[in-house]
């Protein structure tokens, strides 16, 4: 969702430009095929649309809620589309993309 239909929609449905903002982290666009790449995606679809990723990393999360804690463990992946683009960090946990991250513009 692009960030202007991502306002417009938010504005619509009565949210702050902050809750539009929000909603543009479900997806992207990968330059190199322009195919759109969403939370919930599996990992080689992630690969197919965006080509390897320039960095692949294993993460652990904790939970604890009321005294139990629960772990699970992913793998964070990060592209670096060149200086016009964002670098982006996907987190898969379970076989899907389960979080987009947004950093600075890339330095190839």
């Amino acid at each position: 969702m692009s960030l202007r239909r991502a306002v417009a929609v938010a504005l619509w449905a009565g949210l702050s430009l902050p809750g539009a903002l929000a909603c543009a982290q479900d997806g992207f666009r990968c330059p190199p095929t322009g195919r759109l790449v969403q939370v919930g995606d599996a990992p080689h679809k992630v690969e197919k649309y965006c080509g390897s990723p320039d960095a692949r990393e294993p993460v652990v999360e904790e939970y604890c809620d009321q005294g139990r804690c629960t772990r699970r463990w992913g793998e964070r992946w990060t592209y670096d589309f060149g200086r016009t683009y964002f670098v982006r960090y996907l987190l898969f946990f379970g076989g899907s993309l389960s979080r987009i991250d947004s950093g600075d513009y890339g330095e190839k």
